[in-house]
């Protein structure tokens, strides 16, 4: 079990991914450094998960650029290595507490809408019904 854990905690989605991506495109990593304005020992670091900063979206979206990827994809899975992806539960807890709201609104808007015609009633202009009738004529 222990050694499940090691794996797990060693385990760098980002820096994975972005080695395998850049290794598929067969392009050198002095190369994406080159391009992207950045050191060849801070995309190593990035590539093998040593350094403890995040890239900036900038250098996110280059990257992916340089090796054929989304850079929100990108972004993910550097958010999921330094801890930071947000909670997808807490996050789709939200979404339906919202969409519950919006339903207790629409059922109260509806009931609003309801009382306004009860009370507007006799006050509905009798046009339609002259037309009508002047139409039968």
């Amino acid at each position: 079990m222990a050694r499940e854990r090691d794996i797990n905690s060693s385990f760098k989605p980002f820096s994975f991914a972005l080695r395998e991506m850049r290794l598929a495109k067969k392009v050198t990593q002095q190369r994406v450094a080159d391009e992207c304005g950045i050191s060849k020992g801070y995309l190593s670091q990035m590539e093998t998960g040593k350094t403890p900063a995040r890239p900036s979206q900038r250098v996110i979206e280059c990257l992916a650029e340089k090796v054929g990827s989304d850079p929100v994809e990108l972004r993910k899975l550097n958010d999921l290595q330094a801890g930071k992806l947000i909670d997808t539960t807490s996050a789709l807890t939200t979404i339906y507490d919202i969409g519950t709201r919006l339903d207790r609104i629409e059922r109260r808007l509806e009931e609003i809408y309801s009382l306004l015609q009860k009370m507007a009633k006799p006050s509905i202009p009798s046009f339609p019904r002259n037309v009508i009738r002047a139409d039968q004529i």
